[in-house]
């Protein structure tokens, strides 16, 4: 067993964060990827450069896994795939969404070696409906994708094909992680690692318990208002002002599942 080698892989401008921890797992002859990165040649670029500078070649890449399909994880696959003939592996449920083909879905529990790795698949759905976690129970660490991470809470139900409530969902994975799998260190998809799962777990089920509430009060003061009408009430980061585009687009579906968890 080795604990993978994080590779910090640049993403374009945007609102989003400005780089994707891409995890390596090698053993001497071929390594896997978890989270290649974003589709474009400077990401290829780090890539490439992060895997020389651990004696490694694009071209023997052997297996690639992202925790969910959104571009900055996923869609740099498609070119390790091109170079290397790597088999490229997603969460079931993602599929739909994933705009590259996917050789092979993953589902709870099933177990796949990284490297020389045993790791083990958990299902946390609410970033997306597919999102994954990977565990890696000997060395006490998890892969946590955009599910948990160390300083951004995370948008729900980020996806084309989204049913039921993300929110309720995420909550859902959020308690899982911290009663089966608080143990371990979370590696997260961007920033920094999370040595506190448990508690971080807490803290972001935490955000979303009280935004819930806050939309409560604000039905309460206005009853009947729709999810457009009560968004500008609530406290998001930087402001309602701020968010324009897709970020506003997220904020309004989000508003209208705490609309649904209040009634």
């Amino acid at each position: 067993m080795t604990a993978p080698v994080v590779l910090s892989i640049p993403t374009p401008p945007g609102p989003h964060p400005a780089a994707t921890n891409c995890h390596v797992f090698a053993d001497g002859v071929a390594f896997d990827l978890v989270d290649p990165g974003w589709d474009d040649d400077t990401a290829l670029a780090a890539l490439e450069a992060g895997l020389g500078g651990l004696g490694l070649r694009l071209e023997d890449a052997r297996t690639v896994v992202a925790t969910h399909w959104h571009v900055d994880h996923l869609s740099l696959a498609a070119r390790v795939r091109e170079r290397s003939g790597a088999r490229v592996l997603l969460g079931r449920g993602d599929e739909t969404d994933a705009g590259i083909p996917i050789d092979g879905l993953l589902t709870d529990g099933d177990a796949l070696r990284l490297g020389t790795t045993d790791a083990v698949i958990a299902a946390t759905p609410g970033h997306t409906p597919g999102s994954i976690s990977v565990d890696l129970p000997d060395d006490d660490l998890l892969l946590t994708g955009d599910t948990v991470l160390a300083d951004i809470n995370p948008g729900l139900g980020l996806g084309h094909h989204v049913t039921g409530n993300p929110i309720r969902t995420y909550l859902e994975s959020l308690r899982r992680l911290e009663l089966d799998l608080g143990g371990r260190t979370a590696l997260p998809g961007h920033g920094p690692l999370v040595d506190d799962l448990p508690a971080r777990c807490r803290e972001l089920a935490a955000h979303h318990r009280a935004r819930t509430e806050q939309v409560a009060a604000v039905l309460a003061e206005h009853p009947g208002a729709t999810a457009e009408e009560v968004a500008p009430h609530l406290t998001w980061t930087g402001g309602w002002a701020s968010l324009h585009g897709i970020t506003r687009m997220s904020a309004l579906r989000q508003t209208a599942w705490h609309m649904e968890l209040v009634g």
